[in-house]
């Protein structure tokens, strides 16, 4: 969004995303540095950003796995509903390809709206995105605004999502 409201209700929304994770404990800051990684780039953060959407559509599973750090990088996969995934299960890296095969049964996909490289930390780069996302079974099947942030790595020049957390329907959305 370019406006104004736009900006207020983006920022107001990624607020409550960061309330919620952490009444859901994923919105903690990522607690222990990756291994032997370094921030990635802007273009090599969006690329791995585009190709989970692309790929998560698809129901490329094995690409999908690929796109995620491994223990101990990863951090965390959180969604609220449709998909609830959060707290502890958000964590457990084992379970992120099952639920995205589950995912895919109930034709769920994403579009990507805006995306926002938000910099870099020690050895990670942060961004946050709007998207809309639409389920069967989930608001008659309609699409709704979703909002998120996440963050990844780059292991030898190949990014890594270490964090990627979906928000809620977009206020007004």
């Amino acid at each position: 969004m370019t406006d104004m409201r736009g900006r207020r209700i983006v920022s107001a929304f990624l607020a409550s995303l960061v309330i919620a994770g952490a009444a859901a404990g994923t919105a903690s800051p990522i607690t222990a540095l990756p291994t032997d990684t370094s921030p990635c780039t802007q273009g090599q953060t969006r690329s791995a950003f585009n190709s989970f959407i692309a790929n998560f559509n698809r129901g490329a599973f094995a690409k999908l796995d690929s796109l995620f750090a491994e223990e101990p990088d990863f951090q965390w996969f959180s969604s609220p509903h449709p998909g609830r995934r959060l707290g502890a299960e958000a964590k457990n890296r084992d379970t992120l390809i099952p639920y995205f095969r589950w995912r895919h049964a109930k034709d769920e996909e994403f579009r990507l709206l805006a995306f926002n490289f938000s910099g870099n930390a020690r050895r990670w780069s942060n961004f946050w995105f709007e998207a809309i996302r639409r389920a069967d079974g989930f608001n008659g099947g309609r699409w709704r605004g979703m909002p998120g942030k996440g963050a990844a790595i780059c292991e030898q020049g190949s990014p890594r999502i270490i964090v990627l957390s979906l928000g809620g329907p977009a206020p007004g959305g």
